[in-house]
């Protein structure tokens, strides 16, 4: 019994921790992007920056380069802009940042995308009996059907049903 206790309390301590890395790696990928606020795109972002490297593994497993996914982000913000019918010399202006916020004077706050990966990722832990990793943040975005993650993929060419098999064999 006491075994039990001291592995569940070990797992839960790491959770924590990947969590904390998790939400303070959105958080820089956001700032590095201009924006105050991490969104579902940046928490994927952070996915791959996690010790445990099942993000990464999820896309090896379907060949697929995961360097790009910040330029296919930004892409999606570019095309956002010029179908609200911004010139390129006004995104390249608006896209231009020069200060960037240090996550650690405010409180944690993220975008609607950001909080809907929060919260399925909350409710999806305490529903499983391991480990929180790169994947499961992986898995809470290839559910999403809208929004700027889910296009980033999309537009990388990563078909969901095959992301979500991948996913599952590297969760297993």
């Amino acid at each position: 019994m006491i075994f039990s206790f001291i592995k569940s309390f070990k797992r839960i301590r790491q959770d924590m921790k990947n969590i904390s890395l998790l939400c303070l790696g959105a958080e820089k990928h956001a700032h590095s992007n201009g924006e105050d606020k991490p969104g579902a795109e940046h928490f994927l972002l952070a996915a791959f920056e996690l010790p445990d490297g099942t993000a990464k593994k999820v896309f090896e497993r379907l060949n697929i380069d995961s360097t790009g996914i910040n330029q296919a982000i930004k892409n999606q913000h570019i095309d956002a802009l010029h179908n609200a019918g911004l010139s390129d010399e006004s995104i390249e202006e608006n896209l231009e940042f020069t200060e960037i916020t240090d996550p650690k004077l405010k409180l944690f706050d993220t975008t609607p995308s950001g909080q809907a990966v929060l919260k399925t990722l909350y409710q999806s832990n305490k529903k499983r009996n391991t480990a929180f990793t790169g994947a499961h943040v992986l898995e809470v975005i290839a559910s999403m059907k809208y929004g700027i993650a889910a296009r980033t993929l999309t537009v990388m060419g990563i078909e969901n049903s095959a992301l979500k098999v991948a996913i599952a064999d590297e969760l297993r």
